[in-house]
């Protein structure tokens, strides 16, 4: 993956770093708008959305349709977006459904 130099997900994404990636239901957006300025984590929540931790110490997000968790091996800084090299320990599909893509939303992506 790559993350985009001066965002906050950026300070995240540290060598050693336990990270994860989680894929939303496409009636989802207003889950995924949160995160557009994330909420501080308090007592198990991003604002309103409940997490617990991964096996590997990650936040989980409930209510997800799957996600993947593991370590960051690597970052590339290089241009705007650094390439992340991650290490997948951990991958859990929790429900089926459709998941949500750019598209969907109206959104255009300006990174």
């Amino acid at each position: 993956m790559a993350v985009r130099a001066d965002s906050y997900a950026r300070g995240f994404c540290e060598p050693g770093a336990a990270i994860a990636l989680h894929w939303l239901d496409k009636q989802q957006k207003s889950f995924a708008q949160t995160f557009f300025k994330a909420p501080p984590a308090e007592g198990g929540s991003f604002g309103p959305y409940a997490f617990r931790d991964g096996i590997h110490g990650a936040p989980i997000l409930d209510g997800v349709l799957a996600h993947v968790e593991g370590l960051v091996r690597e970052v590339v800084e290089v241009g705007d977006h650094h390439p992340v090299l991650f290490e997948v320990l951990d991958a859990r599909i929790h429900r089926l459904g459709d998941a949500l893509v750019l598209g969907d939303t109206g959104w255009k992506y300006g990174g």
